[in-house]
């Protein structure tokens, strides 16, 4: 995002990156860190905004249960929690999505998050392609995660659909197609506050923030404190 002063005290032309290929486009509509490298201070963190070129095109979804920032008057009950287990089970129950087909990350805390992939059927149906079942869960770095999102998420220059039809057994080349054209992902990540902070997450963690010269694990670096908060009158400091 750049920001560039116009003459005219507190006026700024805002211009955002925007990135885009045949599919459509993402930019950064807000950022506080650019607004604040200019001198302007405000609360508001950051703002994004998508679009597809393809009407009725869905990239993928992505579940994050609430986590508890801010201040409250108490502790969440089992009630006020959502946990990944209960989410696996309502995409199981709900849409008939198989639960051995949800991965966890091979690098954070199986706790943290898990995804899915599937190939989309001419008749709109999902295929899935991952498998917990038969699929190896080595664990990776946060340097291997990373390239494998980047991996996963970039997408080639429009290309002419194979001839091959969609099946079993169809050939490598449609196989590929269809993966790049065709796919949907599921995911999910549960962040942590500080009233269900695990250290060992935190030490698996592959999602870190960069701030004043330190890189720290992001459920630590948004937490807010529930000290001076009348939850400590339920033991938590």
């Amino acid at each position: 995002m750049k920001l560039t002063e116009t003459g005219l005290a507190g006026v700024y032309i805002v211009e955002p990156a925007v990135f885009g290929d045949h599919r459509g486009f993402f930019m950064e509509s807000w950022s506080k860190r650019a607004f604040e490298a200019a001198g302007l201070q405000y609360e508001f963190v950051q703002d994004n905004h998508s679009s597809s070129a393809v009407k009725g095109t869905l990239r993928g979804i992505h579940f994050q249960p609430v986590s508890y920032f801010g201040r409250y008057t108490g502790m969440p009950g089992d009630d006020g929690r959502y946990t990944l287990d209960q989410l696996m089970d309502d995409l199981n129950r709900q849409a008939g999505i198989p639960v051995e087909s949800f991965m966890p990350s091979r690098c954070d805390h199986p706790l943290c998050g898990f995804h899915a992939n599937f190939l989309l059927t001419p008749e709109g149906g999902l295929k899935p392609l991952t498998s917990i079942t038969r699929s190896a869960r080595e664990r990776g770095s946060a340097k291997d995660n990373r390239e494998y999102v980047a991996r996963h998420w970039k997408r080639p220059e429009a290309e002419p659909e194979p001839a091959g039809s969609f099946s079993d057994e169809m050939d490598f080349d449609t196989f590929l197609y269809r993966l790049r054209h065709g796919s949907l992902t599921l995911s999910a990540m549960a962040f942590q506050d500080a009233m269900n902070l695990n250290v060992e997450r935190l030490m698996r963690c592959s999602l870190h923030v960069y701030d004043r010269g330190t890189v720290r694990p992001f459920c630590a670096s948004y937490l807010t404190p529930v000290r001076n908060s009348s939850a400590l009158t339920s033991g938590i400091s």
